[in-house]
């Protein structure tokens, strides 16, 4: 849906001073509610959904926050219908639990699977500022950036992995996400990888069929965890 926008911070440590290898990345997305009243017009159909991620890239630390915001006002103006204006309270004001449904059923990591960010022609079409060939969301890049989730079992991050085949050299394979993509119509033929389109077709089929049946039951497949903090990334016992 239109209206999403998306803002990169620097971290910060306890007494300010900025951490250029942590970023915090945050996405406001229009949502629209299944049961619709179109007579109260489309700027009053939305609810915003914010998310929050914030990234550690030489630990692989990674925090997620999802939740529904209310009592946010909606844009109605010609060219924006469905954007959503205002300032999201903070945690120590009182309003915030009022505005903030925390209590969400998806667990992050279900899409955010091969690394923090997921990237697509849409999201990447936003750009820094400041220089226009850098995307908002941070590139991480590699079969072997570390990557692990606050508050969980990291190992709980698995992804399928067969040795020497070409899609997971560059990346890990995004299991949850690629079939998100590939259900609303994407064709991975046709994008990966970048440099020659089509040119990995068996091994994106290896993979695939290695997820039908189960790296258990797949030879040479195995489940994979991603180097997390100290420890490295792991074939999954």
């Amino acid at each position: 849906m239109p209206g999403a926008t998306v803002v990169r911070k620097i971290g910060k440590d306890a007494a300010g001073n900025p951490l250029n290898h942590v970023v915090w990345l945050g996405f406001c997305r229009p949502e629209q509610p299944e049961q619709l009243d179109e007579s109260d017009g489309p700027g009053s159909l939305v609810v915003p959904n914010i998310d929050i991620i914030g990234y550690n890239s030489e630990t692989g630390a990674t925090c997620m926050l999802a939740t529904d915001v209310g009592g946010i006002p909606k844009d109605t103006s010609e060219g924006t219908p469905w954007k959503a204006e205002g300032i999201l309270p903070g945690s120590d004001d009182p309003r915030f639990d009022e505005m903030v449904e925390l209590e969400r059923t998806e667990e992050c990591a279900e899409c955010h699977q091969s690394n923090p960010f997921i990237h697509s022609p849409w999201i990447d079409g936003a750009r820094m500022p400041d220089n226009p060939e850098e995307p908002v969301v941070p590139i991480v890049s590699g079969p072997n950036a570390p990557y692990w989730l606050l508050g969980t079992d990291h190992r709980r991050i698995l992804t399928p992995h067969i040795e020497n085949n070409g899609c997971v050299s560059c990346h890990r394979f995004p299991n949850r996400t690629e079939a998100l993509f590939r259900e609303n119509g994407w064709v991975a033929s046709e994008h990966m990888p970048p440099h020659d389109p089509g040119s990995l077709s068996e091994d994106y089929q290896a993979m695939l069929s290695c997820l039908q049946a189960g790296p258990e039951n797949t030879l040479r497949c195995d489940w994979i965890s991603p180097p997390a903090g100290e420890c490295e990334g792991e074939i999954a016992q």
